[in-house]
């Protein structure tokens, strides 16, 4: 495998774990009544959680996106 691709490797499953972690930390408060209980700010801490998730799902997208670009004529723009 080509360095070019182990780097690429390596954004996506950072990215897809930043998606991860804060997908489980999402449902650990909606499946963890106790915690919730304990957070009083539930509301933005769920917020913050889900701009993670979807950072990191743009991050996959655009990473995607510039992948294919770099195939089709061997150059990043």
């Amino acid at each position: 495998m080509k360095l070019q691709q182990q780097v690429v490797q390596s954004l996506f499953c950072k990215y897809e774990a930043q998606k991860q972690e804060a997908k489980v930390e999402i449902m650990l408060y909606f499946e963890n009544p106790v915690g919730v209980a304990d957070h009083p700010n539930l509301i933005e801490t769920l917020d913050g959680l889900i701009k993670k998730y979807n950072e990191a799902d743009e991050k996959i997208c655009g990473l995607k996106k510039l992948v294919g670009e770099v195939e089709e004529d061997g150059t990043i723009d």
